[in-house]
């Protein structure tokens, strides 16, 4: 088992009630790096989030996709630079994207681009870290329409969200096969369809990216880039593994039936390049709440997670808190490390997730540390073994 960091970079709430800037959010974000890197945390994984939800909030206000958010969702809008910053000052930690957005933030080309240039910058440095790239297209309507992706005609307004799997589809093709260093024309590109669900009558989907023939690199990327689709969808899985090795994300709500069904198919499909596939390249993020009394760590997560959904669904669903308390990790140590062993793979990877709606910083890397000493060493040794840097 191998134990990673996940941060949010939510732009929330200081102890004070204030709202944190970004530059404060940016600096507890580097901070907590430093203290994951000296518990010997595999992997720093970091959210991504564009445009602006305050903006969007204002202008329509209930009908917003996310109304009732007091602040940004994220104060990272480029992965890269922020990846390239850290690493420069932390070499004995991985960084990782989860997600960085191919489709709205510039399109697939340019993040092709970007990627490459990650992986020349760490090589003109001489960077031992290795670079997790999670991909996606991001589940928000706002985000495809800013970047003025939008239904074309009545077809594409009917089944939208169906295209706009095929539209993430198209721009994971691109940067993959991009990043193998081939030249790509969009004329070049899979051709994709829609069925229509009450007629059957199948249709193709138009292109969204039209280019002439390019490249973004000579060569392949190097071996400290690793490629993730942040997706349930097999299908993709096999045609993206036909180019080169790409892993998968999936979240800590994920069913873990669902999540056997991706690893087996994985281990069947992964392109040869990558070697065997293993259990930990599907790595999945799962929320923390540790504390040494259970009912505290208890109460901890049921007021963050209320929070949540009421600044989310603009009351609180009790449901939706029950929900996501029980996919989270909650209690003492010993009562985290049971909870582990009862739901994961020995093999697995876990993000944890220690930031969500903090108040207080010290109280995140109190977590950070405590889990690190606390709960590791109560884990059988299957567990144990590689679950920090160094360990055996």
């Amino acid at each position: 088992m191998k134990f990673d960091l996940f941060s949010s970079l939510e732009q929330g709430i200081d102890a004070q009630g204030d709202l944190r800037v970004p530059a404060d959010t940016l600096r507890d974000y580097l901070r907590t790096v430093e203290v994951a890197e000296a518990c010997r945390y595999w992997c720093s994984w970091t959210a991504e989030s564009h445009y602006s939800t305050l903006e969007q909030r204002r202008l329509l206000g209930g009908a917003a996709e996310i109304p009732h958010w007091p602040a940004e969702i994220c104060a990272n809008t480029d992965f890269f630079s922020l990846a390239i910053a850290a690493a420069s000052n932390h070499p004995s930690i991985d960084f990782g994207s989860a997600i960085t957005n191919i489709v709205a933030a510039g399109g697939p080309v340019i993040a092709a681009e970007r990627i490459h240039l990650l992986d020349a910058l760490a090589s003109a440095r001489a960077l031992p870290n290795t670079f997790h790239i999670g991909m996606a297209g991001g589940r928000f309507d706002y985000l495809y329409r800013i970047a003025g992706l939008v239904p074309r005609d009545q077809a594409e307004e009917r089944q939208w969200n169906a295209v706009k799997s095929a539209i993430a589809a198209e721009a994971f093709e691109i940067v993959v096969r991009l990043m193998q260093g081939d030249a790509l024309g969009s004329d070049e590109l899979t051709d994709r369809f829609l069925d229509e669900p009450d007629t059957g009558v199948r249709h193709r989907v138009g292109r969204r990216w039209t280019f002439e023939t390019t490249r973004v690199a000579q060569s392949p990327a190097t071996d400290r880039i690793q490629l993730y689709a942040a997706s349930h969808n097999r299908e993709l899985y096999t045609e993206l593994n036909q180019y080169r090795p790409v892993r998968a994300l999936n979240l800590s709500i994920t069913p873990s039936a669902e999540i056997d069904r991706n690893q087996h198919h994985l281990a069947r499909i992964y392109h040869p390049d990558g070697g065997a596939w293993v259990r930990e390249y599907l790595p999945q993020t799962v929320l923390v709440f540790l504390d040494t009394d259970r009912d505290v760590a208890r109460r901890t997560a049921e007021t963050k997670l209320a929070r949540y959904w009421s600044a989310m669904l603009g009351t609180v669903a009790q449901s939706k808190v029950d929900d996501s308390a029980s996919n989270a990790l909650v209690g003492t140590p010993a009562d985290v490390a049971e909870q582990i062993v009862g739901r994961y793979h020995p093999d697995d990877r876990l993000m944890l997730w220690f930031d969500f709606q903090y108040r207080e910083l010290g109280e995140v890397h109190d977590a950070v540390r405590r889990f690190a000493a606390e709960v590791v060493p109560l884990l059988p040794e299957a567990y144990q073994r590689g679950a920090l840097r160094g360990s055996q």
